[in-house]
């Protein structure tokens, strides 16, 4: 990421039949980061989008690129592209053609769109798909197809209006990580919109919550989930990691998973530099044997369950016998989690279980808050 600012919008203010959708917003966008704008339906996210690629015109304010104003500039005179949730491809061309349409508005000569398309297309994985129509290609294919018209020409921001929002789960997860890696290797700056609190915290180097039109919070996935800045955000991204761990995710299909798929799982997770909180619960009780606790990254997401209380005093009881052998730095998280909600459970304090053995009731440690030693305050 690039300290410079890229994209500036000043005071925008959008009004739709009296409604008013964007108010006052001030936003600054750095070169070569990852953006995502996040926040529930009707915040004003894509409108907001829409402003950058030069779609819409505000009724106030100012979008600067590089500090130039470009409000009033139409679409195609902007380095900015875009992919759309339904990709927008053209059913009639094959996929060399859907790439290289805009290098033919260019008028490039063939050699060189020869060239770049099927350089792009080996980029987004698709070596070898150049004469396949687009009717036999499958939603994540189709979407490489549309990122890679997108970046074909070469511009400076790639606006992507969740273009996930199609695609299975299985399909999603695996694009995060490719676009992420996308944005890693052409160098250059991604502004992405979503709902999805999970996409947003995996995916992003900064990420900004809007709500009524307006701005509510801009950091990085870690600030936005250890230190919201007012109630919206705490229950908007704390909410969701509660509603997650409280049965919204089945436990059982990581208890399933093969060591292989698992480790994979978490080293994808970790390769892309975001740890969420209710992933490392849920490992931590489902397949504790992977993890290393004594890596900070998982620590940080053990603080952000203590942080939030999001363990239930039922799950902390149903698997205490199976993670508490691994270590005691996630032991203790979890149990002071499931204490904080159930001062009952102060008396089932971690302990290691040896086969052959009965749990046994131990004297209760102390309260999470007078607890010593280098891993015993998860908040600090």
């Amino acid at each position: 990421m690039d300290n410079s600012v890229i994209v500036s919008l000043r005071d925008i203010v959008v009004e739709f039949d009296g409604q008013r959708i964007l108010d006052g917003l001030n936003l600054d966008i750095h070169d070569k980061e990852f953006v995502t704008l996040l926040g529930p339906s009707g915040c004003g996210k894509t409108t907001t989008l829409r402003l950058i690629a030069g779609f819409l015109e505000p009724n106030a304010g100012q979008v600067l690129l590089k500090g130039q104003d470009i409000t009033g500039v139409p679409p195609y005179k902007r380095p900015v592209n875009t992919v759309f949730q339904k990709y927008a491809l053209f059913p009639h061309l094959n996929v060399f053609e859907n790439v290289a349409f805009g290098l033919r508005l260019k008028k490039m000569d063939e050699e060189t769109i020869r060239r770049k398309v099927r350089d792009m297309l080996e980029v987004v994985g698709l070596k070898g798909f150049e004469r396949r129509s687009i009717g036999q290609m499958s939603g994540g294919q189709q979407q490489r197809v549309a990122i890679a018209r997108s970046l074909v020409n070469e511009p400076e921001i790639l606006l992507l209006d969740e273009p996930l929002g199609a695609l299975d789960l299985k399909l999603r997860k695996e694009m995060q990580l490719e676009l992420k890696r996308l944005q890693r290797e052409m160098n250059i700056t991604f502004i992405y919109v979503t709902h999805d609190q999970e996409e947003a915290l995996t995916m992003s180097d900064t990420v900004v919550v809007m709500n009524g039109g307006k701005v509510q919070q801009i950091g990085t996935p870690e600030d936005i989930y250890n230190e919201p800045k007012n109630a919206f955000v705490a229950d908007y991204i704390a909410g969701f990691a509660s509603d997650v761990l409280r049965g919204k995710v089945d436990l059982g299909a990581i208890e399933r998973m093969t060591d292989e798929d698992a480790i994979r799982t978490l080293t994808g997770i970790r390769g892309i530099g975001t740890w969420t909180a209710e992933m490392i619960l849920l490992f931590s009780l489902g397949r504790p044997d992977i993890l290393s606790f004594g890596d900070l990254a998982i620590q940080r997401g053990l603080r952000m369950v203590y942080h939030h209380k999001a363990i239930t005093p039922a799950l902390f009881r149903k698997y205490q016998r199976r993670f508490s052998p691994y270590g005691s730095v996630a032991s203790l998280y979890l149990w002071a989690a499931a204490a904080g909600a159930d001062p009952e459970l102060r008396d089932y304090a971690p302990m290691p279980v040896k086969k052959g053995r009965s749990r046994k009731r131990r004297k209760a440690l102390p309260t999470p808050q007078s607890v010593s030693g280098p891993s015993a305050d998860p908040r600090t």
